[in-house]
């Protein structure tokens, strides 16, 4: 079941929208249920993956096509930028118009609890210039939680409860391109200001249902990516065909969590430092 959606016009402020796998359930969100927020996480933490959450505080949705991330390559005794750079020129060649720029940033929380002897599990806040009034927060193993920007102030005060890992916040920024209904972004992965690798987000703005679209996205994929074009993103090989992506850019963003999650294991590239 995907997440939940409401009518914006209509409705209250800070509504907790929760979708477990076939309920759905809506509180009243306040500061002062916060810590009721966090013993919420630790009981769903069981929840199956595809569980998600809402909170929308004064905040918009943006829907999105059926979206692709991947990492590519650095090119044989090319640096980043270089590679980056190339891309940009296959992009430009075909005929794709730059329109500004985008990031993308992930923070690890470590949970300070350990009921019962288990392994505390992580917490990853993450942000979207495509979705600036939104946060999106993802823990690990589900379930998922897409907020507005306040969320980050509720994390501070959560503070005895999570804490920010120092050191690993990863992000990616680059150049963002439109060629027909398609929207691409080239982004340089950082992690302590250095450079851990290149990330290419491909949208089909055209199509939310993954099955009917995927050959046309490999295709364009290849006119600039060549033998480095992806295959399906597991986050849409596990769903039933014909399902349609999410639109508040949750598939979007697991992907780039798990692109995050190796750039932290791999060792910094040469002359990556980054100004």
């Amino acid at each position: 079941m995907s997440a939940t959606s409401i009518d914006l016009q209509s409705y209250l402020s800070y509504i907790f929208c929760v979708d477990i796998a076939h309920g759905i359930h809506h509180f009243l969100f306040k500061p002062e249920a916060c810590f009721t927020l966090v013993e919420w996480f630790s009981k769903k933490s069981q929840a199956p993956a595809s569980s998600s959450i809402c909170v929308f505080c004064r905040s918009a949705v943006k829907k999105m096509g059926v979206t692709c991330v991947c990492q590519v390559p650095v090119a044989e005794g090319k640096s980043v930028q270089q590679t980056v750079d190339m891309l940009h020129k296959k992009l430009e060649q075909l005929g794709s118009v730059k329109q500004g720029s985008f990031w993308v940033d992930c923070e690890t929380y470590h949970a300070t609890g350990n009921a019962g002897g288990q392994p505390s599990k992580l917490l990853y806040v993450m942000h979207n210039s495509e979705t600036p009034l939104s946060c999106m927060a993802l823990y690990e193993g589900g379930p998922y939680l897409t907020a507005d920007v306040n969320f980050d102030v509720l994390m501070l005060k959560l503070k005895s409860h999570f804490q920010n890992a120092k050191g690993h916040k990863v992000e990616s920024r680059g150049a963002r391109y439109r060629y027909c209904d398609f929207l691409v972004k080239v982004g340089t992965v950082t992690m302590s200001s250095s450079a851990r690798g290149i990330s290419v987000e491909v949208e089909y703005c055209a199509c939310v249902v993954p099955g009917d679209c995927w050959n046309l996205m490999k295709e364009f994929m290849q006119s600039f990516l060549g033998a480095n074009v992806p295959e399906l993103p597991s986050v849409f090989a596990s769903k039933p065909e014909g399902l349609y992506a999410p639109s508040d850019c949750m598939d979007t963003m697991s992907q780039y969590l798990e692109l995050f999650s190796k750039v932290r294991k791999q060792q910094v590239l040469p002359g990556a430092s980054v100004r």
